[in-house]
């Protein structure tokens, strides 16, 4: 397991600040009083296949490689977490990718929540519409994972996609300039992560039909 403390210079909205940025590769534990906010999530946070977590500022993203059983898992302990709101978001693989110890690994899926500084920021401004404040798990259709097989919890709400997109573009409209920016830089990563050709464009394509089949199969339980 490696840590690493740094600064850098980040912007949620002002034109410039400063952030504390922390990255840990590994699983070892995190302690429980670090998501008081979120009550019961770190059975989630510490499960055996997390592989690396990073924070800036509040705002924290905790990475896992698995298969569809370990997702499931890690998707009953994140819906087990308090909160007025839990978001999954199911998308196309294969997920990002991450250096870990000098290597590149795929990401099967992962939990992101904002807290602290950044969520206390978001909050005073309107860039809450385009930072997605409910705690939020994303499962990417790698070969490792077999959307068919996945056990969706009803108490958390299925996003994919198309719901992205349209967040951001419905964001790239806001009167103020500082979340048009952010929200273009958003749909910019977005647009490169999934930009797909040839068989690779057809698989994406099945991919993205398939998740639509599950989001409204569970929209309808709801």
């Amino acid at each position: 397991m490696k840590a690493f403390l740094f600064f850098l210079t980040v912007c949620f909205y002002s034109t410039s600040c400063f952030a504390l940025a922390i990255s840990e590769a590994g699983n070892q534990p995190l302690a429980k009083e670090n998501y008081t906010d979120w009550p019961n999530l770190v059975d989630a946070v510490n499960d055996e296949t997390r592989v690396l977590m990073t924070w800036v500022n509040g705002s924290e993203s905790l990475y896992y490689t698995g298969k569809t059983a370990d997702a499931n898992r890690v998707l009953k302990e994140f819906a087990e977490t308090k909160a007025p709101e839990l978001q999954l978001i199911l998308l196309p693989g294969p997920g990002p990718t991450r250096k870990i110890d000098d290597a590149s690994v795929t990401i099967d899926y992962e939990v992101d929540i904002i807290g602290g500084v950044a969520r206390a920021s978001l909050s005073r401004t309107d860039m809450a519409v385009v930072y997605d404040l409910r705690p939020t798990m994303k499962i990417y259709l790698s070969d490792n994972i077999d959307i068919e097989k996945l056990v969706i919890p009803r108490n958390v709400v299925v996003s994919q996609l198309q719901d992205l997109e349209i967040r951001y573009r419905n964001a790239e409209t806001n009167k103020d300039p500082a979340v048009r920016k952010a929200a273009g830089r958003f749909m910019e990563h977005l647009t490169k992560s999934f930009a797909r050709t040839g068989d690779e464009y057809k698989k994406l394509e099945q991919q993205i039909e398939q998740i639509k089949q599950i989001v409204e199969v569970h929209q309808a339980e709801e």
